[in-house]
């Protein structure tokens, strides 16, 4: 996919996979990349807009969603920790599903990159 001059969001940006995503957008020529954790944190790159994003806060997502100007492409890679019996299969669906749900919703929220995004599906199914 061409990033070139494209607004980008990350979710779960502050380290690991989200933190390697930033920098490859970053690497291929992105304008900007909002950078959504639970807690908004700094980089060095003027091109990184930090956003406090908590992917389970309807108030953050929306927030967020003002905050933003224009978007092309939203990578939604806010994961989920349990720290609990994960031998008890409610205690992974409880958390689970609300991740998903919170998914949905924040793709509704920045439907400019949805829409992208289901162009840009389409548009490989087809080739």
């Amino acid at each position: 996919m061409n990033i070139t001059n494209k607004a980008v969001l990350i979710t779960g940006a502050n380290r690991g996979i989200g933190w390697a995503l930033v920098e490859e957008a970053l690497r291929r020529g992105a304008k900007k990349v909002y950078a959504g954790a639970r807690s908004a944190f700094q980089h060095p790159d003027k091109r990184v807009m930090p956003l406090a994003l908590d992917v389970t806060n309807a108030s953050q997502i929306q927030r967020a969603a003002e905050g933003v100007d224009t978007l092309d492409v939203l990578i939604n890679n806010a994961g989920i920790a349990i720290y609990d019996d994960l031998s008890n299969p409610e205690v992974i669906e409880k958390p689970h599903g609300r991740q998903c749900l919170r998914n949905a919703q924040s793709d509704e929220r920045f439907p400019a990159a949805s829409e992208t995004l289901q162009r840009g599906h389409h548009r490989d199914q087809h080739r």
